[in-house]
């Protein structure tokens, strides 16, 4: 069947210009660069704002809803619902943690709707003076260079330049954002998307354009999109606190699940689509003002499901038939954005195919200034009374249990491969499956990550940094709930899973708040019926059940409101004890793969640890975010690059 006609984007673009002020350059009202915050202590008031005023404002929603469903009559309901003053919420916040409050400010802007009503502008100024010192601090990339790939070829066009690393941090006029069809933005909180990760740095005023876009095109009426009307054309607004100027929002192709492991299953029309966005998007930047250059995503291979490879072609291919057909256009710096190394190695092979050359692809870092930073950090490690040893996802990644590996998880689960499930990531908040299928598969994936994944040097490595040979005080903060680091022998006493930990069931429900078992039994009862070619339960019976109440139970981590938290809690007031007095010693943190997923489990305890205490130090090793806060700079140490490659770095004897 053929694609769908496309709506003329820049015919479009005429429509909500100037209800969008796009030819108006935007700046944050009553935030100067000069009065930004420079450490994390001065955010406390502004996030104190923003988040008492954004949790009364949901509150009141509430209250209004269940006003709305009259339950006056009924002698119990009238006192549940009765909202809280502001001043009141505001002194509930006022008491959390920083790691707390960021963490539900991000929450609470993810979920909020676009509408008639605003924030306030002291709300606002709240948010964006915390978005741009945040900006500031991650660091701002401008003209990126052609780091990852350099073409031998003399046919090889400047303009185009493949680069690695997060797209909200890029200076470039005119970012690409792989909408859903909505056009709204991600409504799930800490969702792993490019959609949401946009409009998490952008702030609330980009969801408020969208809605505007969305209704002054009439799509509105049609909630769930359309390929006719939203697949494969771009709309503009403008960036607000992100260093681009423009977000060009485009909703590409969604490859169904059962032909994503066959790349050669992807239709004329749906590679027409994908190709639309490209030109679509192009078309669209050169109608906006003074664009120069414009960073691309890697539209519709995320959770979309497009194959990379013909993806990383088509994109490249239509970039290059678009410059052809535009001599006179003004873009003189088109960036392709990949994140992933699989997504690296695909477009360097695009463009070596397109170049009719071969090119060099280096995911390294600089070496000397790399080499630098470890022997500052060695020296630190030499000196500490007392080490924090803080591992994020990116940790478990080093030692082979990748969550975003797609090779990997078509070894370990050809299964649900062929069912076209692409990573294990994916069903984090996922679903859309049967009770036979979604324990089938997660019982034999916590089997295999929570009790069998092989032993690996890199966790032996950070045990003899973290003891010094056996002598030294330490404690281990982790957001990873497989169980590595006890199974490499660090004392679990000494040990907070903060998100909780795959040893454990609960009752979904919960039907009462001791309702958590352990895992183990019912992995047993369950593996010898797991059909391998559907990864299904055959039995009935084998499917786990809370014991108590007989409904649907969930792993023991920290999904939404039902986690059942008071199992960790001694552990969780172990840590805080712990931390309380490390922090009058000399300190210092080892965080390896904490990225931007969940940034207030792990990233923002260390940075705000390190910013209490002066003699606390920061080693915070990251492949693709290695940044800490400006402020904290002269504490710390920033290693890019292979987790396993800083950790024996910092492990290695003294030469």
């Amino acid at each position: 069947m053929a694609a769908p006609e496309q709506p003329d984007a820049v015919a479009e673009l005429a429509i909500y210009r100037a209800a969008l002020q796009l030819d108006t350059p935007w700046t944050p009202p009553g935030v100067t660069e000069a009065a930004l915050p420079t450490t994390a202590a001065e955010l406390v008031p502004l996030l104190n704002r923003a988040v008492a005023y954004l949790l009364w404002e949901r509150e009141a929603e509430h209250a209004s809803h269940c006003h709305h469903h009259d339950h006056s009559n009924h002698p119990h309901h009238h006192h549940h619902h009765e909202l809280r003053p502001l001043e009141e919420v505001a002194a509930v916040v006022a008491r959390r943690t920083f790691a707390d409050k960021r963490r539900l400010l991000q929450a609470l802007l993810t979920v909020r709707p676009p509408g008639p009503r605003g924030l306030p502008a002291d709300v606002h100024t709240a948010i964006d003076t915390l978005l741009q010192a945040e900006r500031r601090w991650r660091g701002v990339v401008a003209d990126p260079p052609p780091t990852l790939w350099a073409a031998s070829s003399a046919d090889a066009d400047p303009r185009l330049v493949l680069w690695r690393g997060d797209i909200t941090t890029l200076a470039v006029d005119c970012i690409v954002n792989a909408a859903n069809a909505a056009l709204l933005g991600c409504f799930q909180p800490h969702h792993p998307c490019i959609d949401n990760a946009i409009h998490c740095a952008a702030g609330p005023r980009l969801r408020d354009d969208c809605a505007t876009l969305v209704q002054l095109l009439g799509l509105d009426a049609d909630a769930d999109g359309g390929p006719g009307d939203r697949t494969g054309t771009a709309r503009a607004t403008r960036a607000y606190n992100l260093p681009s100027r423009f977000v060009l929002h485009t909703v590409g192709p969604i490859i169904e699940r059962a032909r994503r492991c066959d790349p050669a299953a992807v239709t004329p029309a749906e590679a027409a689509q994908l190709a639309a966005c490209y030109r679509s998007c192009l078309d669209v930047a050169a109608a906006l003002p003074d664009v120069r250059s414009i960073a691309f995503c890697c539209i519709s291979t995320g959770m979309f499901g497009f194959p990379q490879q013909p993806a990383a072609h088509i994109a490249v291919r239509t970039v290059r038939e678009w410059l052809a057909a535009h001599p006179a256009s003004t873009l003189t710096r088109i960036v392709f954005n990949v994140f992933q190394p699989s997504d690296a190695e695909a477009y360097a092979a695009a463009l070596a195919a397109a170049l009719g050359a071969p090119g060099a692809l280096d995911l390294r870092p600089d070496r000397t200034a790399w080499e630098r930073q470890v022997a500052r950090a060695r020296a630190w490690l030499a000196d500490a009374e007392c080490v924090l040893i803080a591992g994020g996802a990116g940790l478990s990644a080093a030692a082979g249990l990748d969550y975003t590996d797609r090779a990997l998880f078509a070894r370990l689960f050809p299964a649900m491969h062929r069912r076209g499930f692409q990573c294990m990531y994916e069903f984090i908040g996922y679903r859309g499956w049967t009770p036979a299928l979604q324990w089938g598969y997660l019982l034999a994936q916590v089997d295999l990550a929570r009790y069998r994944w092989p032993l690996h040097t890199i966790y032996h490595q950070l045990r003899e940094l973290a003891t010094a040979g056996g002598g030294r005080d330490y404690f281990v903060l982790t957001s990873n709930a497989d169980g590595l680091f006890e199974r490499h022998g660090f004392d679990p006493a000494r040990i907070y899973t903060a998100q909780g930990d795959y040893s454990r069931l609960q009752c979904l429900t919960p039907c009462r708040r001791t309702a958590v078992w352990p895992t183990r039994p019912f992995i047993d009862r369950a593996l010898p019926h797991i059909d391998r070619e559907t990864q299904e339960i055959t039995d009935p019976a084998a499917i786990p059940a809370c014991p108590h109440c007989g409904g649907p139970v969930m792993l023991n981590v920290r999904g939404g409101d039902w986690f059942i938290e008071e199992v960790h809690l001694p552990q969780r007031a172990a840590y805080r004890k712990w931390l309380a007095a490390a922090r009058g010693r000399r300190l210092v943190i080892v965080e390896v793969g904490a990225g931007f997923n969940t940034p207030s489990v792990v990233r923002w305890p260390c940075e705000e640890a390190v910013a209490e205490s002066p003699q606390a130090r920061l080693i915070r090793i990251n492949r693709d975010h290695p940044q800490v806060l400006a402020a904290l700079l002269p504490q710390a140490v920033e290693l890019g690059g292979d987790a396993a490659d800083a950790v024996a770095a910092l492990a290695a004897a003294p030469a």
